[in-house]
């Protein structure tokens, strides 16, 4: 039996024990003539496409069409554990990219290559990645607006962080200034750990690195990550962006709809 075969195998049993335990999972999508126009036209509904249809939908004057490559996630696209389910080859929620061979490193992967999975259905690369929530380093936010980019410097972008953010974590009089409530997308902090977790951050302590929030002041220092799920489930992108504002007569979503180039 070649890996191919036993890839598919898996996925499948994945995909019917997520059917078990969280049922269906449909997203109203339309399917848009030709003839139709519209004022904005979002290409792919991940990370950056789903807020941004979100916003510009508020006007109800501008009509917003996203259209996805990908089809609807599926059941499994919810759980958490299941994530890694989406990382081999041929996955059809998957664009199966791979990264530039390499002369020194990744010895133990086929051609040099490492996978570098990247979201081909309804909410990117955002319904099938480990769900961590950083939000990067302010010096890089900073650096980019030294370079002549103006309002992309750190203080500047954190009021839409916490205008986007549905914070369920432990607020302190440390990172309560850094964190929004009553955003779209839901963050909570992981639900469980191992043993190992606490010896890791003990061992952090050992050697005078704090636990912190590193999406607080400062990311000197060790932490379990904040994930953007809702109630132990995955929130992605179209969760959090789209799916609330379909009932606007202005927003709609076409799915299997790969865009091939813009035309000036």
């Amino acid at each position: 039996m070649g890996q191919h075969t036993i890839n598919a195998i898996s996925t499948a049993l994945f995909s019917i024990v997520a059917y078990v335990l969280v049922g269906r999972t449909d997203f109203p999508t339309d399917i848009v003539s030709d003839d139709v126009t519209v004022d904005f036209i979002i290409v792919g509904s991940g990370s950056s496409g789903s807020p941004v249809a979100g916003r510009l939908s508020e006007i109800p004057e501008w009509d917003v069409l996203v259209l996805e490559a990908g089809g609807k996630p599926p059941p499994d696209s919810r759980i958490p554990g299941f994530c890694l389910n989406f990382l081999p080859d041929n996955n059809r929620y998957n664009y199966n990219y791979r990264t530039t061979p390499q002369k020194y490193s990744q010895l133990n992967y086929v051609n040099n290559a490492n996978l570098y999975p990247r979201g081909k259905v309804i909410g990117g690369s955002s319904a099938i990645n480990l769900m961590m929530y950083n939000r990067g380093n302010r010096r890089d936010f900073d650096r980019w607006a030294e370079l002549g980019n103006p309002g992309w410097d750190y203080q500047t972008v954190l009021k839409y962080f916490k205008k986007s953010e549905n914070y369920r974590g432990h607020l302190t009089s440390e990172n309560e200034a850094y964190h929004g409530i009553g955003g779209p997308l839901n963050v909570e902090p992981k639900r469980w750990g191992t043993p190992v977790m606490k010896v890791y951050l003990e061992a952090g302590r050992e050697l005078g690195y704090p636990t912190i929030d590193p999406n607080a002041a400062s990311q000197i220092g060790f932490n379990t990550p904040d994930t953007t799920t809702k109630n132990g489930e995955r929130a992605s992108a179209a969760e959090a962006f789209i799916r609330p504002n379909l009932h606007r007569q202005n927003l709609r979503i076409q799915a299997d709809s790969q865009v091939t180039r813009v035309r000036p």
